[in-house]
């Protein structure tokens, strides 16, 4: 007597493969590190610059947000959004507009740790 083409062996055997699959997949993904992926020589404000000079900075790069930094460490993102947002004459600062709270990953974090 043959077995159906699709029958439930042959079923058991594709699950176990695709399985099989995915936890190589995962394997792989946690031997990455974040240095791997991340992008270096990145374009950042600081949060001293006035909301005015970030709007000028982000045209002439054609980026829709930045980071910003005071000296070498990250302390939020800022967008277009919230620099039009709060764009005023009388000059706030990025740091006047900018959210607390970034999260960041170190480079050398694996992937699925980050």
């Amino acid at each position: 007597m043959m077995g159906n083409w699709f029958g439930k062996e042959d079923r058991g055997k594709t699950k176990r493969k695709k399985n099989l699959n995915y936890m190589f997949a995962i394997n792989s993904i946690m031997a990455v590190k974040v240095k791997d992926y991340m992008t270096k020589d990145v374009l950042t404000v600081s949060s001293d610059i006035s909301v005015r000079d970030a709007i000028s900075i982000m045209l002439d790069s054609a980026h829709h947000s930045l980071p910003v930094v005071k000296g070498k460490k990250i302390v939020g993102f800022v967008t277009a959004k919230e620099l039009l947002r709060h764009y005023h004459p009388l000059g706030l600062t990025v740091s006047d507009i900018i959210r607390n709270g970034t999260i960041t990953a170190d480079p050398g974090m694996s992937l699925d740790d980050a």
